[in-house]
């Protein structure tokens, strides 16, 4: 099995000032202030409460409350409220790829327009890695437009692509792109935060 941060030890680390940022992440550590569990809202279908929010198929492997979970690339067009999500930590979102991924595969995720929440920080890499060095596995400040964001596949196509590969170890990082974010799905500690997910081939 191939560790994510392996695979980006080439990668320059970019150390901030914020605490989910440390240099020389070993495999498998995630940086403080990662977020563990939080109510999760599917669109006209409910609540599942106190949801583990470390695992990719808790948020994005179903469409509606009552689903059954499917793993990684998880439901296509699922779009999870992440209700609980402090302002100065981050999700990371865990998920496998198989050792024999379709050739096509691709997916994306767009932060959500509905409900007036923050901008977003996203990226497909190791736990808690924000770096903007991560290229295509990046995007930063990214607006409640419904803009997609993060283009993943499986194939090696353009830069615009954030490449995955089989048999590996991947987090969904999320976080506010400015913690002091006043947006309507804000509150004093914690904001709304909804982002959808698509895939296909």
């Amino acid at each position: 099995m191939i560790s994510a941060t392996v695979l980006l030890a080439t990668v320059a680390m970019t150390v901030v000032p914020d605490q989910m940022f440390v240099s020389g992440m070993e495999a498998d550590v995630c940086p403080e202030g990662r977020i563990v569990t939080s109510d999760v809202r599917y669109e006209f279908s409910g609540v599942v409460a106190a949801v583990d929010v470390t695992q990719f198929e808790n948020i994005w492997g179903r469409q509606s409350a009552s689903d059954p979970l499917v793993g990684w690339p998880g439901i296509s067009g699922a779009t999870p409220t992440i209700e609980a999500f402090t302002r100065t930590g981050y999700v990371a979102a865990a998920f496998h790829t198989p050792s024999e991924l379709p050739e096509l595969l691709a997916g994306m995720f767009k932060n959500i327009s509905y409900g007036g929440g923050p901008a977003l920080d996203v990226s497909i890499g190791a736990c808690g890695d924000f770096s903007s060095s991560l290229g295509a596995c990046f995007a930063g400040d990214v607006q409640p437009v419904d803009q997609s964001m993060v283009h993943w596949r499986t194939t090696a196509g353009s830069p615009v692509w954030c490449v995955v590969a089989p048999d590996t170890d991947y987090y969904v990082n999320i976080r506010l792109s400015d913690p002091d974010d006043d947006a309507a799905a804000c509150s004093t500690d914690v904001c709304s935060v909804t982002m959808a997910s698509f895939n296909g081939q």
